[in-house]
């Protein structure tokens, strides 16, 4: 549970309860102090993605879910911004329950998205200056980005981790061709052949639009790779998935000093909704 909430929640958070319709009427900021209480509006939350009535196949009458994010920001590194907000959900009614029930909160978590303003395959270390603290906070609203600038995940929530990666998706994206007999490909859709041309394939795989990523020791245990993936939507309901690890020879990743990429893994599919 998020520490910065934890410590200050009232015991009885958890009974507190809204619609939907009472959700989509109050400001982020009330929101977080009316579901989360005191430490939750000691935050500054500016935007509020409201969740509510389930999905297309599967009903959920009323409120689901809320996202509440603080303004986008610096994270320190050159190109790379950051946000921090909190996910909240919301128990549950039976499919057919009529009308707008009240939910309770049930759960809420801490969440850190990252965005890069431009990929960048060399290290800059000063990336908090007032000019790059204006383009971090002009990525509002963050929800629902369609643009070339898009959130993105890391699993560890480190921006340290974020800017590796993203230098580690730019290294490899310049050395596909020099790299062509170091990337292992291999497809699970015969009618995409996407390791006719692999070093093709890596190169035209747009960075900021990444997903999933981690960056952890590889293999040997001594280096660090970073595993990441890219979805599209094709025709129908029929999405093309393509899965990257990429192979360094950085012995850290904090503090962030210079390496090579020495291969990649790539494996590509697609995946049918039901």
């Amino acid at each position: 549970m998020l520490a910065f909430l934890a410590a200050a929640a009232p015991a009885a958070f958890v009974s507190r309860s809204m619609t939907l319709a009472e959700a989509r009427k109050l400001s982020p900021q009330q929101l977080a102090q009316r579901l989360l209480g005191e430490a939750g509006a000691s935050r500054e939350y500016v935007e509020a993605s409201i969740s509510g009535n389930g999905g297309i196949m599967i009903g959920a009458p009323g409120l689901n879910s809320i996202d509440l994010y603080e303004r986008p920001k610096s994270a320190g590194f050159a190109g790379l911004c950051q946000v921090e907000g909190v996910h909240i959900e919301f128990s549950t009614s039976r499919y057919d329950t009529p009308g707008d029930p009240p939910h309770r909160v049930t759960d809420f978590w801490k969440m850190t998205r990252f965005a890069m303003l431009q990929p960048t395959d060399t290290r800059i270390d000063d990336g908090g200056d007032e000019q790059q603290e204006r383009k971090c906070a002009a990525l509002g609203p963050v929800a629902d980005r369609t643009d070339p600038v898009f959130f993105f995940v890391v699993q560890s929530d480190k921006a340290v981790d974020a800017y590796f990666a993203m230098r580690a998706l730019a290294k490899a994206q310049i050395a596909a061709p020099a790299l062509r007999d170091a990337i292992k490909c291999k497809s699970y859709d015969p009618k995409w052949p996407v390791c006719a041309n692999p070093a093709g394939a890596i190169r035209e795989i747009p960075v900021r639009r990444m997903a999933g990523i981690r960056v952890e020791r590889c293999a040997d245990n001594v280096a660090w790779c970073v595993s990441a993936t890219w979805a599209k939507s094709r025709e129908g309901n029929e999405t093309e998935e393509v899965g990257l690890t990429i192979h360094t020879d950085a012995s850290r990743v904090d503090p962030p000093a210079d390496f090579n990429v020495t291969a990649v893994d790539l494996e590509a599919g697609t995946s049918v909704d039901d």
